[in-house]
């Protein structure tokens, strides 16, 4: 319900740039505002590393946001240690129907003290696109639920021969999805969220030799040869401009491919339906353990309410019908639809 004087919120999310969901972000926001009165500062940006050190620094100077957009694991517990965000059963007692359409056992809880914090949208899938025109030039099928990591390695020189990129990734600015893929093929399903606690432990060792086949396709030239220095920004362009034929990513990463096929890539009206044919998506080759039907996923972020906001009673009633409506039955198919 809309607060008797309208509030100002300050909000910072992930919906920004390529992400499919940045549009639809907006649309929410606009409504949620027309219906409440209420007003948001938006000062969202792209998930890069740059984008978490800016929140992390954030909360550590006081000038956290009244909601964020963020992930739940690892990556909060500096500010859920500093008790600087509030629980969702903390707002339930205030807020008895806080994220009561929510499925509570798929709700991620905190590291730091099992307790949960942040409210999931929608879950999400990392896996390998694909320009099959780039893949056609060079002479090869795209892999599938079978190739090895041997055959992916193969699929890559071919690639390079025929005068392409192989693979369109910014080592220097976003490294996650191979870096996590590449642990992955030398782990299993089972092991996987097992962090190490040296180098030198049994998963520690599995994370170098991860880390290792990076260092190979590296070496290979099979990255980018700026991809140190390039944005992602930069090598997804070429990833959709056929200079690349293959990118890991997330399952968000959709709404980018089919804004680069519109000659306006606000109006959906001018997409281009053969362009959008020549990208397709599949398994990231496994070896090991790892079959390539094994795929990352899950609910990895949500909507946390911080203390700023909740011990001020000018926004607490606003951060609580904001991250509501955002997490309602209502808006939350509309950013589901690719995952």
């Amino acid at each position: 319900a809309a607060t008797a004087a309208a509030a100002e919120l300050n909000v910072t999310t992930t919906f920004a740039g390529e992400d499919g969901n940045a549009q639809n972000y907006k649309n929410a926001v606009a409504d949620w505002e027309k219906q409440t009165g209420n007003k948001v500062t938006d000062t969202s940006a792209t998930s890069d590393e740059t984008f978490k050190t800016r929140v992390i620094t954030d909360f550590e100077t006081g000038s956290e946001p009244d909601v964020l957009f963020f992930f739940n694991g690892a990556d909060s517990n500096d500010f859920v240690s500093a008790g600087k965000v509030v629980s969702i059963d903390e707002i339930r007692q205030s807020y008895p129907d806080y994220a009561a359409n929510m499925n509570d056992d798929l709700i991620a809880a905190s590291p730091v003290d099992s307790k949960k914090y942040a409210v999931p949208v929608n879950g999400y899938w990392e896996a390998m696109y694909c320009n099959t025109e780039v893949l056609k030039a060079a002479g090869i099928e795209m892999p599938g639920a079978d190739t090895t990591w041997e055959e992916f390695l193969a699929d890559c020189q071919k690639v390079k021969d025929a005068g392409y990129t192989p693979i369109a990734a910014a080592l220097g600015n976003i490294p996650h999805y191979w870096w996590e893929y590449a642990i992955f093929n030398h782990e299993s399903p089972s092991t996987h969220l097992t962090v190490p606690t040296s180098a030198e432990d049994e998963t520690g060792k599995e994370w170098v030799a991860g880390l290792g086949d990076i260092k190979t396709l590296y070496e290979k030239g099979y990255f980018p040869d700026n991809t140190l220095s390039a944005t992602d920004d930069e090598t997804f362009a070429m990833f959709t401009d056929g200079k690349a034929a293959f990118l890991v990513d997330g399952s968000w990463k959709v709404g980018g491919i089919v804004s680069a096929c519109q000659s306006d890539p606000e109006d959906a009206a001018t997409l281009d339906q053969d362009k959008l044919a020549k990208f397709d998506v599949t398994y990231v080759p496994g070896q090991g353990d790892r079959k390539s039907t094994d795929l990352i996923g899950g609910l990895s972020m949500g909507y946390y309410i911080t203390k700023k906001a909740w011990d001020d009673p000018a926004k607490r009633d606003a951060a609580v019908s904001f991250v509501e409506y955002m997490t309602s039955d209502e808006v939350v198919p509309v950013f589901a639809q690719h995952t």
